[in-house]
């Protein structure tokens, strides 16, 4: 997901093939029979699914927040000394770190 230094998200493989895969070992060649097998496979790709769904909604929202930070990184960063001196003590080594790590 993150890199260390807070810039790299997600994978470049799609969590599609990793699901596939998965469905392919537990279901093998399509040999499970009876009503009980089947309906655990279904709720089981069915739950499978819903977790990719979840994953790409935390890449988003993941890669959104990577954004947010940089740019406040890039607004810190853009002030003067003495407007940086006029923050909070708190505030400005919050935003040194941000700086430090987005920047």
């Amino acid at each position: 997901m993150l890199s260390g230094d807070g810039h790299q998200i997600g994978s470049s493989v799609p969590k599609e093939t990793w699901v596939q895969k998965l469905w392919v070992l537990l279901m093998g060649d399509g040999t499970l029979s009876g009503t009980a097998q089947n309906s655990s496979g279904r709720a089981l790709y069915a739950t499978t699914h819903k977790l990719v769904q979840v994953q790409h909604q935390i890449d988003r929202v993941q890669a959104q927040h990577n954004l947010e930070m940089a740019r406040l990184a890039q607004a810190y960063h853009e002030l003067s000394g003495n407007d940086r001196a006029a923050l909070p003590q708190n505030l400005q080594q919050q935003l040194n770190r941000i700086e430090s790590e987005y920047f």
